[in-house]
């Protein structure tokens, strides 16, 4: 592998490892080794070369996927670390949380039967900032603590809060389509 590739992902990128990454500097990195790798470059050479650089820019692919996305970079850097991300823990919440994922998940069904696009967004708004101190904290639990059984456990309820802004991206749009038609 060219040795621009080898490493982990914030290597590739010539970012330092963490939670806490500067976006736009990862942006002009994968632009640059896309536009060094793109197969496109390599129409004209030997078959083995053309098969390398396919290889290459789909791993510069996952690798810009990877941190770009806040949770999949936290689930890397706990991969990293060699500790548990959490994944099979859901009976390990706390009651409260889970109650607390219930009620929005009853106000997000609540105001998507009423077609209620502003009650949906404002929901949105609200669950944004939720979504955001988790992101600090996670952040913080990953970057200066460096407490990955901590951070492991944000991540998860962040996956929560995750999979209801996901949700209500489509109820926010099947409510506006109503009220287009």
């Amino acid at each position: 592998m060219d040795s621009t590739l080898a490493g982990n992902y914030f290597e590739l990128f010539g970012l330092v490892q963490g939670f806490a990454i500067d976006l736009a500097r990862l942006d002009d990195a994968y632009r640059a080794l896309q536009n060094r790798f793109h197969p496109d470059r390599f129409a004209k050479t030997s078959e083995t070369d053309r098969a390398r650089s396919l290889q290459l820019s789909t791993h510069i692919n996952t690798a810009y996927a990877t941190l770009r996305r806040p949770l999949a970079r936290a689930r890397y850097l706990l991969e990293l670390a060699g500790a548990d991300c959490a994944a099979n823990r859901d009976t390990e919440m706390p009651a409260e949380f889970l109650v607390e994922q219930m009620q929005w998940r009853e106000a997000m069904e609540s105001a998507g039967r009423a077609h209620d696009a502003t009650a949906l967004r404002d929901i949105g708004r609200r669950l944004d900032e939720k979504i955001a101190a988790y992101e600090i904290v996670l952040a913080r639990l990953l970057d200066q603590v460096r407490d990955f059984e901590g951070a492991a456990n944000c991540l998860l309820k962040l996956s929560f809060y995750d999979s209801l802004r996901r949700d209500l991206n489509g109820m926010i749009e099947a409510a506006e389509d109503l009220r287009a038609v």
